[in-house]
């Protein structure tokens, strides 16, 4: 006696191997791990360059003033 899946499962099995197919496929290959660093990389430069900028303004030198003490009448 041989038992044959119905279509519901036969169905449900092509699904899935249809919607995990890629997954596996972008995961296995290294793809993903690889995009995930190159972005990462990419963001960390990115901040990296706003501090420098932010820090590069802060130490700039201020031009001198003289302190005012009060007003002299």
């Amino acid at each position: 006696m041989t038992r044959r899946a119905s279509l519901r499962a036969w169905l449900l099995l092509s699904y899935l191997l249809v919607f995990c197919l890629p997954w596996i496929a972008i995961v296995g290959s290294g793809a993903f791990a690889h995009d995930l660093r190159a972005q990462t990389r990419e963001h960390l430069t990115a901040q990296g360059r706003l501090w420098e900028m932010r820090l590069g303004r802060r130490m700039q030198p201020k031009p001198w003033r003289p302190r005012q003490i009060g007003s002299i009448s």
